[in-house]
């Protein structure tokens, strides 16, 4: 659902609205499990597009990194 929200900028969304709430339905999908990368992807780009917070972006940049790589290795491990 939040790349869905992410991806409706460019189609006449005003970002002023759909931020929000892919902001939150990514803190949403934390909740849930906070291992997931994707949202903290989401967030990440939000804090750079829209809230020029380059710390904060790079914070949930890494985190998504973070959770991909753990990823890559469980499903490297299982094989």
């Amino acid at each position: 659902m939040t790349i869905c929200i992410l991806h409706e900028f460019p189609l006449g969304v005003d970002p002023n609205d759909a931020t929000p709430k892919s902001n939150a339905a990514a803190e949403k999908a934390l909740e849930f499990d906070p291992t997931l990368a994707r949202p903290h992807a989401v967030l990440g780009a939000n804090h750079m597009q829209r809230d020029w917070d380059l710390s904060g972006s790079e914070a949930e940049s890494r985190k998504a990194l973070e959770h991909l790589h753990a990823k890559a290795c469980e499903l490297a491990i299982a094989q």
